[in-house]
């Protein structure tokens, strides 16, 4: 019985929570300067109001064990007859992409929810004794982007980005290079790949939004 209680309140404080959101929602405007959601109009799933939906509660910690995707070290080196230290961050190197759309003359974007970002407001407002910030603060407005973590070219992974993230199938040969160049020169030092690419609606062959089983909730 307890556990029947326990599930049904479980519901409705989960109803609540969803009638919150959608007047929260209601009260924002989360499509400002001309933003228009592709990813509503195409009835998907990784529209801003659909991820906050999904999210639950944030917390910080320290990690928990190895990562798949970061390495902290430590660089030691001699300056000046002296031994001097450099704490730096070991990651992937990764490709961007500027997705122009030739049928609406604009640019196409993805927006997503950073944890990373998320947490630096958390940890301020944590400093200052303040509540903690809206979910809405981690959400990012970004170029389609991934990390290089594939024994792939990077025109095919830009490609695999374009259509996981956009739905549109911008073929590997039609990724046009623009510049490589070095990305978080104080902490990681990786090499960020940029590519320029053309789509219109015939191109796009599924929803995007990413990858919903790794965790991505990606507005077009």
């Amino acid at each position: 019985m307890s556990r029947i209680l326990f599930a049904t309140s479980r519901q409705a404080l989960k109803s609540r929570v969803a009638r919150t959101m959608s007047k929260a929602f209601a009260t924002q405007d989360f499509y400002r300067h001309g933003l228009r959601s592709l990813s509503a109009e195409n009835n998907a799933s990784g529209t801003m109001e659909k991820a906050m939906q999904r999210l639950g509660s944030v917390a910080l910690q320290d990690m928990p064990g190895p990562s798949n995707f970061v390495k902290t070290q430590s660089v030691m080196y001699d300056m000046d007859g002296k031994q001097r230290r450099w704490d730096v961050v070991q990651s992937h190197s990764s490709v961007g992409v500027v997705v122009f759309h030739t049928e609406l003359q604009a640019l196409v974007l993805v927006r997503q929810f950073r944890p990373a970002v998320y947490a630096t407001h958390l940890r301020d407002a944590q400093a200052h004794s303040r509540p903690d910030p809206p979910l809405s603060v981690g959400f990012c407005h970004e170029l389609c982007a991934g990390i290089i973590d594939k024994e792939k070219s990077l025109e095919e992974i830009a490609h695999e980005e374009v259509l996981e993230e956009t739905g549109y199938n911008a073929p590997a040969q039609s990724m046009q290079p623009v510049v490589t160049y070095i990305s978080a020169v104080g902490t990681g030092g990786s090499t960020h790949h940029m590519f320029a690419c053309q789509v219109d609606e015939g191109m796009r062959n599924s929803g995007g939004g990413g990858l919903a089983d790794a965790g991505e909730a990606i507005e077009i």
